[in-house]
């Protein structure tokens, strides 16, 4: 079910942007706040681990294996990671309009079917004003929950 908040934004003022990304029904912190306590809690008992398990010489080993893992880091670049991000989002779109009932398509359904029918006149377009009818109808519920409203 979405979530409408364009009423909310029709003052873009830095509090109201804030208060909106703190909200908790539809946020993004909703969807990502497993993972981020995850790390979170993996980041405090490094920390810890760093600062009140580990001796000096042991602190200079593990900050020399961070330098290493950074150095190493630039052979992986992130235009490559994100053009893979990029290129999955792309194609989720793409399939999600290309899914979409498209009222060009069966209006040529329509077409054909008046020019199938060998009858009166008046009944041909009758046939055709009530299946132009329904394919809107169609398109028009197929998206009914994409609107703002």
């Amino acid at each position: 079910m979405p979530y409408n908040y364009h009423y909310d934004m029709a003052t873009s003022k830095a509090k109201v942007i804030f208060k909106l990304l703190f909200r908790w029904r539809g946020s993004v912190w909703r969807a990502v706040y497993v993972e981020y306590l995850i790390w979170l809690s993996a980041y405090a008992i490094l920390s810890c681990i760093y600062r009140y398990a580990l001796t000096t010489h042991q602190q200079g080993q593990f900050e020399n294996f961070a330098a290493y893992c950074d150095k190493r880091l630039t052979y992986i670049p992130m235009d490559f990671m994100l053009g893979f991000f990029v290129t999955v989002v792309v194609n989720r779109w793409v399939t999600q309009f290309a899914n979409l009932g498209m009222i060009d398509k069966y209006v040529e359904v329509t077409l054909y079917l008046s020019t199938f029918t060998l009858h009166v006149p008046m009944e041909v377009t009758l046939i055709t004003i009530s299946t132009i009818r329904w394919t809107k109808k169609m398109q028009l519920y197929s998206t009914h929950s994409v609107g703002l409203d």
